[in-house]
C-alpha cells in the first residue's frame, strides 16, 4: 500500500513526526525543581570565586550551618565583585583538617583564617593577606591566660597542659607567638570556652590548670567578683587578628582590588551590616604588615632554635660546627 501513497504525503508524515519528537519534553533531572527548592539549592551552581570561613572549634559558626546566610553573603559579594549577579559559594570549617580538605576540594579564591593557619600554609597555598578582621569593639587583638587564684606566674605553667579553643591545631603559633616562647607547655582543644571556665570555677577534677583565650571572650567583670576563684594571670602584647587572604592565583588583580574595597567599605554600607555578622566580624581594616612580619620572624627563630637543639641532642651537628653551614646565623627577631 505504501507504494500507492503519494510521495508528498509520506514527506508530510515524516515532517510532523520530527516536530513532535523535537517538542517532546525531556525527563526532569535533579536540580530542575526550582519552585520547590529551598533557598539554598541542593545542586550548587558553579562559582568562579568560592570562599572559606575558618573558625576553629566555633559553636557560633559550625560546619554545615548558616547555609542561607552564607548564600546571602555570597550574593552580596558576587554582585559587588563581579557585577553579574553571580553567587559566590561559601564553606565553613571548624578545624584545620576540615579547612585543608575544603581548600583541596573547592579551591576557594579567598578565605577568612586565623594568623596561625596563615603562617602554617603561607608557602604551600600561596596565601597573601588582603584585609584584617576587626572583631568586637577593640581594634587591638590580645590574648589572656586565666588561672586559679593560687597561680602566681606564667612560669608555673611550664610543662602543664593549657586549654584553648584552637588547641593542638595551632600549638606552634600559640607557644612561639602568643606566649612568646616563655614556657614549654602543651595545649588541649576544648569546644566551649564557657563550659571550661565553669569547670575551673567549680574545681572539677578534670578542669584544666589554665585557659588561653582571646581577650574579647573573657568577662573581666566576672573575674573581678570576689567570690570568683579565677583571675586573669597574664595579657599578651598586641597580636595579629584573623585575616582575609587571597589564595594562589584564583583571584585576578582587578577582582582582588574590588574585593578589598568592598570589604573595607562594608561598615559604612547599611545594606552590609548583616553580612558582616555572617563573617563574624564588626568591620575590616588594613593589614598591619609590620606586626605580621614580626610574628613571622618569631616563628622562624623558634623553629631554628628547636632544630638546633635537636641536632645537639642527637649529635648530628658535631660535623658542621666549623663549617659555613654550622656558622649560619639564627633568623633575626
Amino acid at each position: 500500500m505504501l507504494r500507492t501513497l503519494p510521495i508528498f504525503f509520506l514527506l508530510a508524515l515524516i515532517s510532523i513526526g520530527g516536530r513532535v519528537t523535537a517538542q517532546s519534553p525531556a525527563k526532569p533531572t535533579e536540580g530542575e525543581t526550582k519552585k520547590e527548592a529551598p533557598q539554598v539549592p541542593e545542586a550548587k551552581p558553579a562559582a568562579k570565586l568560592p570562599f572559606l570561613i575558618y573558625y576553629p572549634g566555633s559553636s557560633f559558626y559550625a560546619e554545615g550551618q548558616k547555609g542561607n546566610e552564607l548564600w546571602e553573603l555570597g550574593s552580596y559579594l558576587g554582585e559587588k565583585v563581579r557585577k553579574k549577579g553571580e553567587v559566590l559559594l561559601g564553606e565553613v570549617a571548624n578545624s584545620k583538617k576540615s579547612a585543608l580538605e575544603i581548600m583541596k576540594r573547592e579551591k576557594p579564591a579567598f578565605a577568612l583564617v586565623t594568623p596561625a593557619f596563615y603562617f602554617d600554609q603561607l608557602e604551600e597555598l600561596k596565601l597573601r593577606p588582603i584585609v584584617a578582621a576587626v572583631q568586637g569593639k577593640a581594634f587591638r587583638e590580645t590574648w589572656v591566660l586565666v588561672t586559679g587564684a593560687k597561680t602566681a606566674s606564667v612560669d608555673e605553667l611550664s610543662s602543664k597542659t593549657i586549654a584553648c579553643i584552637r588547641g593542638a591545631d595551632e600549638e606552634t603559633y600559640l607557644k612561639d607567638v602568643v606566649l612568646d616562647g616563655r614556657i614549654d607547655c602543651t595545649f588541649s582543644k576544648v569546644e566551649k570556652l564557657s563550659d571550661t571556665l565553669s569547670k575551673m570555677k567549680s574545681g572539677d577534677a578534670d578542669a584544666p590548670t589554665a585557659v588561653l583565650a582571646r581577650a574579647r571572650f573573657i568577662d573581666d567583670e566576672a573575674l573581678k567578683d570576689e567570690n570568683n576563684p579565677l583571675k586573669r594571670l597574664w595579657t599578651s602584647a598586641e597580636l595579629s587578628p584573623m585575616l582575609l587572604v587571597g589564595i594562589g592565583d584564583s583571584l585576578n588583580a582587578d577582582d582582588e582590588a574590588i574585593l578589598k574595597k568592598t570589604l573595607l567599605g562594608m561598615k559604612a554600607d547599611e545594606s552590609a551590616a548583616a553580612h558582616l555578622t555572617i563573617f563574624g566580624v564588626s568591620s575590616f581594616s588594613e593589614v598591619n604588615t609590620a606586626l605580621l612580619d614580626s610574628e613571622k620572624k618569631k616563628l622562624a627563630l623558634a623553629k631554628f632554635k628547636r632544630e638546633r637543639a635537636t641536632k645537639e641532642q642527637t649529635g648530628d651537628d658535631s660535623e658542621g660546627k666549623d663549617s659555613k653551614e654550622g656558622q649560619k646565623e639564627a633568623p633575626k627577631s
